[in-house]
């Protein structure tokens, strides 16, 4: 019986370790699943005490019950199996519209937000990607960045408002605010209008990277 409550646990953990390792924690939710024998083990156990006059509703009941929850989350990754790409077409396009270089990643999660009503307060966004990289690739990325203008080490004040939904001004160390209808790096548009930004973050910490594209309302 507490094993049986312990497997939720056991679940996540290996959802976690997996996860950090490829793709994303909704598509490794099935590790839920191989737990479910040891519920199953408590229900028919249970039900061997009851056979012997003992008290089992508690085995029973308990195991019921897990055995649920574990179908419930392992389930996540077929409810969910479309919610991301692996693709790495965002990079591809990202690198010849920008004019930079990515370097190999060892995942990538990315997320089309036109499938769905959309409440962002600020913008429209067409997708997100999550970039991975190993920290030995990291290292030698990062020792270019100080050199490149179109990295900026801070979001000015008056960027802020073109900025994406996701743009994290404390967790990130590196930025682009790119302008696709003006070709324009970190700069406001100088006239007002509907645009179409890629903003890119990175943390040297984390070794990651967000990819955003969005669509804001400019207003000088």
């Amino acid at each position: 019986m507490i094993l049986s409550i312990v497997t939720i646990w056991g679940g996540l953990l290996g959802v976690g370790i997996l996860s950090a390792f490829n793709q994303a924690m909704t598509e490794n939710m099935w590790v839920f699943f191989l737990f479910l024998p040891v519920p199953i083990v408590s229900i028919a156990f249970g039900f061997y005490l009851k056979k012997k006059g003992y008290k089992y509703k508690s085995n029973v009941i308990v195991g019921v019950i897990m055995a649920i929850l574990l179908c419930i989350y392992g389930s996540f990754t077929f409810i969910f199996a479309d919610l991301y790409s692996h693709s790495d077409e965002p990079i591809i396009n990202a690198e010849q519209v920008l004019g930079i270089d990515i370097p190999e990643h060892s995942r990538i999660n990315t997320m089309d937000k036109t499938t769905g009503n959309q409440s962002m307060p600020r913008g429209y966004v067409f997708y997100t990607s999550d970039i991975y990289f190993d920290n030995a690739v990291a290292e030698g990325f990062e020792k270019d960045l100080p050199n490149d203008a179109k990295w900026i080490t801070d979001i000015p004040n008056d960027l802020v408002g073109v900025s994406s939904y996701y743009c994290d001004v404390i967790a990130s160390d590196y930025y682009i605010i790119f302008n696709k209808d003006t070709g324009e790096f970190n700069k406001l548009p100088s006239e007002s209008g509907t645009y179409v930004f890629i903003n890119i973050l990175y943390n040297a910490k984390d070794n990651t990277m967000k990819l955003v594209e969005y669509r804001i309302e400019y207003v000088k």
